[in-house]
């Protein structure tokens, strides 16, 4: 009989999955599926995250009630990974509320873009920081930080590299506001490099917005090469499936895809 002040028992994908949740502020449960249990059904997602949230390691919300699961770390959940020595306490987040409606959106897709950034796409990074960890570690804070940051060290020869990569959902204009503010972030960048190279990705929503941002890149003609391309219509799962494909475009014109 096991005393009640230990600690629960949970397997080691317990923790990577965890870990997850907490590196990304708040998930939405296919994103889970697909960075820790790729190739099973949803009920063998859903069977870990009802564990996880009958021990108050999680919480779990409805989006509107009805909609996915949308999962966050408890400061219990925090504690029982840190204590495993699984990761970090700096690198979780066990935000107390869900994320405000208005920005759920853009958080969903930085989390898209993360779920497939930590299995090797666009490149394959060593690191993988999205902008609330950024936030965290970078004092004082720089006059721009990417939605996401992806690093490469260099190794077997190959150079490093520093991709960022942005979320632009269409609400801020985008000659006043959204192209300045790009100008800044690639002189943020250039400053992280030390040498390495550097790069932006650019998502946006809908063919008009994106035929004008790459006019507007175009026209800056800015150091650092900058790929924008257009957000997938689809939603959770095939969402994830659609973006795969668009990211993985600028690899396929290099000489090494995995490489990016």
């Amino acid at each position: 009989m096991r005393d009640p002040r230990e600690a629960p028992a949970l397997p080691a994908r317990d923790l990577v999955g965890l870990a997850f949740i907490g590196g990304g502020w708040e998930v939405a449960q296919y994103q889970l599926r697909d960075a820790v249990f790729p190739g099973l059904s949803e009920v063998v997602a859903s069977r870990r995250v009802r564990t996880w949230a009958r021990l108050k390691l999680i919480h779990v919300e409805r989006w509107m009630g009805v909609g996915m699961n949308l999962l966050r770390l408890t400061p219990s959940g925090r504690d029982f990974v840190v204590a495993a020595r699984f990761a970090k306490e700096d690198d979780l987040f066990a935000p107390p509320r869900s994320v405000a409606l208005k920005d759920l959106r853009h958080l969903l897709f930085v989390n898209d873009v993360r779920t497939l950034a930590l299995r090797g796409v666009p490149i394959r990074a060593d690191g993988v920081s999205p902008a609330w960890l950024l936030q965290r570690r970078i004092q004082p804070p720089p006059p721009a930080i990417p939605d996401l940051l992806l690093t490469a060290r260099a190794k077997n020869g190959r150079g490093g590299r520093l991709l960022a990569v942005e979320i632009d959902l269409g609400a801020e204009r985008l000659t006043a506001t959204f192209l300045p503010k790009l100008r800044v972030l690639v002189d943020v960048l250039q400053d992280w490099a030390g040498g390495v190279r550097t790069g932006v990705i650019v998502l946006t929503r809908g063919p008009k917005r994106l035929e004008a941002l790459r006019a507007g890149i175009e026209e800056m003609g800015l150091a650092v090469p900058i790929l924008a391309e257009e957000l997938p219509s689809a939603t959770g799962f095939e969402a994830l499936a659609c973006l795969d494909r668009v990211l993985r475009q600028p690899a396929q014109t290099s000489e090494h895809p995995e490489e990016g």
